[in-house]
C-alpha cells in the first residue's frame, strides 16, 4: 500500500513539474492562464496531504 501511494504521489508531482514552465509564461495565452488556474493551484492539492499522511501512518 505504501509503495502504491508513493508511486501515485510521485506521478502527480511529475505531471505538475512538467507544467510549471508553461504556467510561468506570465499569462501570455489563454492556455497559460488555464494551466496556472486548474493544474498548478494548491487549493485542491493541499487538503489531500493530511489524508495521504494518515493513510501512510495507518499502513506503517
Amino acid at each position: 500500500m505504501l509503495a502504491k501511494l508513493a508511486k501515485q504521489y510521485k506521478e502527480k508531482g511529475k505531471k505538475r513539474h512538467h507544467l510549471q514552465p508553461i504556467g510561468k509564461n506570465t499569462g501570455k495565452t489563454a492556455k497559460d492562464r488555464r494551466i496556472r488556474k486548474y493544474n498548478l493551484g494548491d487549493k485542491k492539492r493541499l487538503p489531500c496531504v493530511p489524508k495521504w499522511q494518515a493513510d501512510i501512518e495507518r499502513e506503517g
